[in-house]
Parts: structure tokens; sequence; C-alpha cells
């Protein structure tokens, strides 16, 4: 993880502790354990690859010498039992490689002095020859960027912990992280890579990313420079990239804008406005610190993936984020995943609306690893008609989804490559209806899911205990204007306006299904030429 800028407050914490470089003491793993007398039933020794397959040969080997006669069978039974025990003596090299050191438990307590500087998986061996219980293990002298981390039990070892029986050679695995990301406090910020980041939901909208992506990465050559359309066309693309990436790292907005030039990974072709030294936390997408020292996104993923998705982004670009929560104090993972669903960080539901655990989430971001929740895109679509997004929970978009699933809405009823305009009529400021235009298309769909969520009785729930109003249901009286404006302007609209083709922003479906039919401008004007913008002055 890369970090360049650490606030104030952590700073002067960090700097309050006692600096590891000039301990006076080296930390250490310590365990205390006790002799059990009673017989123990030994664990089963793990086969690696290599000793399944070698014991499947000896198997073999076996059956062969046993059509044979005479003495050179006997002869061989000793080769025999030389194959069979290296087989199952032969560790699971995979796991094998992980274990960076072993404790052997001799006499209670145990220790073994730690590295400050660097993360180890630790193999903590019984080797007394007789079965023991572990009564305590931890961190004696330890700093305050260090924890004990219980992982996951492998076929290798079981995980560490207090009442643990270890019979005699049995190992079990601990970790002992080493993290600055442990003294961060809520409200804090830092500087990461987005590969730093860790998603908290299995899906996302593609149609918000497709959307980001087709617009901020245009086709330069499509106007002559000099125009008033070029100019109108990068200042609302390719500025609107740099201006984005300033806003979403709390920097303000973008300056000293140099045309075709823009490149955020490099920052050449523009400057933000407010300096590394000054960032706003109050604009940051937000993290939460893990028992493993890993960041967990809770807010922004939309907004990163896109950044990763860019030409100009990727997993390499630097973002600012702000602290929500520190949980590392939670000993191993499922601990920390049940604080975590306490506090709504983490959504747990897949592109079809089925729950998963938090083992099934993606390790990192990127439409690779993302699932699409057509769902998630379809929400996002109604803001300011269904709903409006100021202020609102977490995840409130996929609480909408799924609420709307439950309605009946069914999005394969609707062609979401389908443009055609559709239409609310608004008989009296408590009566809208639809009833105009087309009843299939993608903007159908938007209309008929904003419809639904304005219809619904205020502080009715959508989910259990939460209810529209939380999660911001639009309520507000909209005029035929309103609706009009809306559906055109944020959904269906191309970008050439219908009288002179003076360029202007598209609608956010119309960028969505070009990027899905043709990818980014930049990358195929030809398809986009041919198959999304329209020449207005040409059909009239």
């Amino acid at each position: 993880m890369s970090r360049h800028l650490m606030p104030a407050t952590v700073l002067a914490f960090s700097a309050a502790a006692t600096p590891a470089a000039y301990a006076q003491t080296t930390p250490s793993l310590v365990v205390d354990f006790v002799s059990i007398m009673s017989p123990v039933s030994a664990a089963p020794v793990p086969l690696g690859p290599l000793a399944l397959l070698l014991s499947v040969l000896a198997i073999g080997l076996a059956v062969l010498l046993g059509k044979r006669k005479g003495p050179s069978h006997w002869l061989s039974l000793p080769v025999l039992a030389a194959v069979v025990g290296l087989g199952l003596s032969q560790p699971d090299s995979t796991q094998a490689e992980m274990v960076q050191r072993t404790l052997d438990l001799q006499a209670s307590p145990a220790s073994l002095a730690l590295n400050t500087q660097i993360s180890e998986r630790l193999l903590v061996r019984n080797t007394t020859g007789q079965a023991l219980r572990i009564t305590s293990l931890g961190l004696k002298d330890g700093t305050d960027t260090m924890r004990l981390f219980t992982p996951n039990d492998t076929n290798e070892a079981v995980a560490c912990k207090s009442g643990l029986v270890l019979t005699a050679n049995q190992a079990c695995a601990i970790e002992v992280v080493v993290s600055e990301n442990f003294v961060l406090q809520a409200g804090s910020f830092l500087q990461v890579k987005l590969r730093d980041l860790h998603p908290t939901q299995p899906a996302v909208g593609y149609d918000q990313i497709y959307y980001h992506l087709a617009r901020k990465q245009p086709d330069l050559n499509r106007f002559a420079e000099g125009t008033t359309n070029y100019t109108r066309q990068i200042e609302r693309t390719e500025l609107k990239r740099a201006q984005d990436y300033c806003e979403d790292t709390g920097r303000n907005s973008a300056t000293d804008y140099v045309a075709r030039s823009v490149s955020l990974i490099n920052g050449t072709g523009f400057s933000c406005t407010v300096s590394e030294a000054n960032v706003d936390a109050s604009k940051l997408k937000t993290v939460v610190v893990g028992p493993n020292g890993q960041l967990y996104l809770t807010d922004g993923h939309h907004t990163f993936t896109t950044l990763w998705e860019l030409k100009d982004g990727g997993p390499d670009l630097p973002v600012f984020v702000r602290v929500a929560a520190n949980f590392s104090d939670n000993p191993d993972l499922s601990s920390f995943w049940s604080q975590m669903q306490a506090n709504n960080y983490v959504w747990l539901r897949d592109a079809n609306g089925a729950t998963i655990t938090p083992a099934q989430l993606p390790t990192s971001l990127g439409l690779a690893t993302l699932a699409d929740d057509p769902y998630r895109s379809l929400v996002y679509l109604t803001r300011d008609m269904g709903y409006k997004n100021s202020g609102v929970p977490e995840f409130a978009e996929f609480y909408w989804g799924m609420w709307l699933r439950g309605q009946g809405l069914d999005v394969n009823d609707y062609d979401l490559r389908d443009l055609t305009p559709a239409g609310v009529v608004v008989v009296s400021p408590n009566h809208e209806i639809a009833d105009t235009g087309s009843t299939t298309s993608y903007v159908a769909a938007v209309r008929d899911a904003a419809l639904l969520m304005r219809q619904l009785t205020p502080g009715a729930e959508i989910a259990p205990g939460l209810t529209g109003t939380q999660f911001g249901q639009n309520t507000s009286a909209m005029t035929q204007n309103n609706w009009d404006t809306l559906l055109q302007e944020e959904v269906w609209q191309d970008d050439a306006r219908e009288s002179d083709n003076r360029y202007r922003n598209g609608g956010k479906a119309w960028y969505a299904t070009g990027y899905r039919l043709c990818g980014a401008p930049a990358d195929n004007a030809a398809c986009w030429q041919t198959n999304m913008i329209v020449d207005h002055t040409a059909t009239q």
C-alpha cells in the first residue's frame, strides 16, 4: 500500500507511540499451555498433492508386486514402504510456502521473538511428545502497529486459539500482522492505491459505470479543433474526468487544464484546486480497518471501479479515503464480519439477490471481479424521480433494488437496449400515471420503477426495520415538466441538440447502452457514429 499523507491527528498519535525501531524490548509471541495426560486421538496427517500422487503409485505398485512370485517380491517391500512413507510425510507445498517460521512448544510458556517490520505466518508445533492444551497466546511488548490474527483452518494446520488441543507433533497456525493501518482512527484519512481496497459488496450496476466510461473517454477527433462543439465536448468529457477525480479525492475541482493531455495516473494535463495537504475528508469515500490490516471499502465501489477501468486509471491509481471505523481489534474475520453486518458496512447479496457469505466477496475492485446487478443500475437511473441520493445510508440503491424485485418489477420484461421514450402523465399532484410512450423500453423500466418508489406509503418498510423514507424516497410533488425533463435529459437523449446539432450531455442510459455496444468512443468511434450519434439536421 502506498501512503503519502496522514492527518495531523494520526501523525500525533503515531508519534506518541514508541517507534518500533527504538523500542527497548523485543516483541514476542508467547504461548502458554498445559499437558494433557489422558489419551487424545491423533489428528490425521495432512496429505499434499505430491503425497497423494506417491500414495496412489505405492498402492499400484503393491498390486503389481502381489501378482509376482519369488524372492524379488519380498525384497521390493522395503522400497514400497519407503515410497509410502515419503508420500505420508510430504506437506502441501502450496501451504508450506506461506509459513515463515515455527515455534516449538516444549516448556510453557514458549516464546518467539518477532520482527516489528514484517508480517509473519507462524506454525506453533507441539514437540512435547504428548497432547497439550493451549491456555493463552498473545503478544508481549508488541507495538501499536502489530496484531495477532487468527487465520482460517487449512489442510496443513488448524488456527491457533485458546483452548485448542494439539496432539504430539501437531501444529496450529497464527499470523502476526504488522500494519500502520492499525493506528488509524475514525475520521482520519490516507492515500492508497485502488488495489489496496477490498470490496464489501459482490456486485455493482454496470450501467452506472458504463455511463462514466463512455462519457469521460470521448472521440477527441469528432469535431474540428477551435469549433464550439469541440470546446463543449472536451469540457464535458475529458475535463470532467479530471474534475471528478479531484472531487472524489477530496480536492474540489480541476484547474490548469490542457486539452487532449489529461492522464490521471500520470497527473498530467490538469491540477486539483485543493492540495494534498488540505484534502477535505468529508468528501471522501470510506473504509473500515480489518483485523488483518486490510482496508475494506464501504462506500465508493462504483466511483473507484470507474477509475480502475479508465484507460488513464487502473489498480495503481492513488486515491484518498476516510476511515469510517477501525475494527482491527477483532481476533479473526468471523467476528469482524459480524461487526460489519451489525453496522451495515457490508452487502451480502449477489447480483441475483441471493444471500452470500463474506468469503464469497471479491477481493479486489474492477469489472473482472464485480458482478452486474441490473436492478442497481435501474435504481441509479431513478435518482431525483423515485428517490434522492443525498444523505442516504450505505447500499441504499441495493435495498431499493431488492424491494423492486419483491414488487414484481421484472427487468426481463423490458428491452434494456431500447431507448424509446416513455412518459408520465401528471393528472394531479397525487395522481401520476404511466400513460405515454413505450411500455417495454429501458426508459419505461426507469419510469415504472420510479412510480413504484413514489407510490410507496411514506414510512413503509422496504426491508425489515428500514423504511423508504430512510432511503431517500422522493415524495415531493413533480410537475409534468419535471418528469419530461428528467426522463429525457437524465435517461434517453443523445448528445446532439435536435434543432442544430449543438453538443450537449447525453442521457446516462444513452451512454451506458452505447458502451455496452461499442466500448468507449475513444476506442471505437466508428461504432458510435453508426449506432448512437444522430445527425438531427439531416433528419429535418
